[in-house]
């Protein structure tokens, strides 16, 4: 069995502390800022995983995506083969992310 790395997104919830004048200043500084400092505490929003399916197939032009997104089988190993941690929650630090 292959190990492929698969471009995702997904959408995390939390809070960030911004100095400003007024609420309205504090969100237009949200907005209009590039370098936020992002929340370390955060929660993964339900059921926002997607899987990028134009940057996957960059990744792998010599490999077809089928129409339909393919469906993990129930025998396929949920564990990292490089940190043997369990797939979506491991260790950041492991090179498969």
């Amino acid at each position: 069995m292959k190990t492929y790395r698969i471009s995702v997104d997904w959408q995390v919830h939390g809070t960030i502390l911004v100095p400003a004048k007024s609420l309205e200043e504090a969100i237009k500084r949200i907005e209009t800022n590039d370098e936020i400092i992002f929340p370390i505490k955060h929660e993964n929003v339900e059921s926002s995983l997607e899987v990028n399916y134009d940057i996957v197939q960059e990744m792998y032009p010599d490999e077809k995506i089928g129409s339909e997104p393919p469906r993990a089988n129930e025998n396929d190993s949920l564990t990292c083969p490089d940190c043997g941690g369990e797939m979506g929650t491991h260790n950041l630090s492991c090179s498969i992310w």
